[in-house]
């Protein structure tokens, strides 16, 4: 199960939005301060126990200059539009790989491109419906001996409804009325896990595979500004995350 939650941790986002206090009434609306998700942990809510699963690491001016995952160091850099352009990292073994992402002239992440040197390159290609939303992910491995991948998606406003591949149909059943830490950051969302992210924070999850079917029920806690400080699943598994902020 933590291998299922590992996929969706590793985005950067501005998450939260809290307003300056003052001493002085004002009726013109005081500025804001947005907090930035500086780490994600997997958490055990049963014994607290954490385990790191992803870092954020900022320059004084509060840009990203590189993120931790997995053991390893991703450079981030930025096209001349503030968006991300690239991830390059170094693996353990010495691999450098490499995330380079491109964009359509509207803006919108249309490709995904990854290079390690060896037989895991591909390219992963990202299509829209007419409302915007993302509705097919596809990936071509450079190595033809390994099976393309190919995903679909339908929405619900602005909250997944299905993702399926193959043999496998996931139906997001119930969402909460707060802002999902990770629907600011799509890029990173499809460039690691593949799936595009919901408004808001799924709590009961349907896979089907087959004749299977697999049910996961989730929980959150959150802040006082309304964001999500921690999630647990509510299968008996004793699995979670926390959420850390700067």
């Amino acid at each position: 199960m933590k291998n299922y939650i590992s996929k969706l941790t590793l985005l950067f986002v501005v998450l939260a939005t809290v307003g300056l206090t003052s001493c002085k009434k004002s009726e013109t609306p005081e500025p804001t301060v947005t907090p930035q998700l500086a780490k994600v942990v997997f958490w055990n809510p049963s014994t607290g126990t954490e385990s790191l699963s992803a870092e954020f690491i900022y320059d004084t001016k509060g840009t990203m200059t590189s993120l931790i995952y997995g053991g390893t160091t991703y450079t981030v850099a930025f096209d001349s539009s503030n968006k991300l352009a690239s991830l390059t990292g170094t693996l353990k073994q010495g691999l450098i790989v490499t995330y380079t992402i491109e964009y359509s002239s509207a803006g919108q992440l249309v490709k995904v491109v990854y290079a390690d040197g060896g037989t895991n390159a591909n390219t992963k290609t990202i299509t829209y419906n007419a409302a915007g939303k993302i509705s097919k992910i596809g990936i071509v491995y450079t190595n033809t001996a390994i099976t393309p991948y190919n995903a679909e998606y339908t929405w619900n406003g602005d909250n997944l409804a299905t993702a399926s591949s193959g043999t496998y149909i996931t139906t997001y059943t119930t969402y909460d009325d707060k802002l999902n830490p990770y629907s600011l950051a799509d890029g990173i969302s499809v460039v690691f896990y593949g799936n595009p992210a919901s408004k808001n924070n799924v709590t009961e999850i349907k896979t089907l595979n087959g004749t299977l079917t697999n049910a996961q029920k989730r929980t959150y806690e959150y802040n006082s500004a309304g964001y999500a400080t921690s999630m647990k699943l509510l299968d008996g598994s004793n699995e979670g995350q926390k959420y850390y902020y700067r």
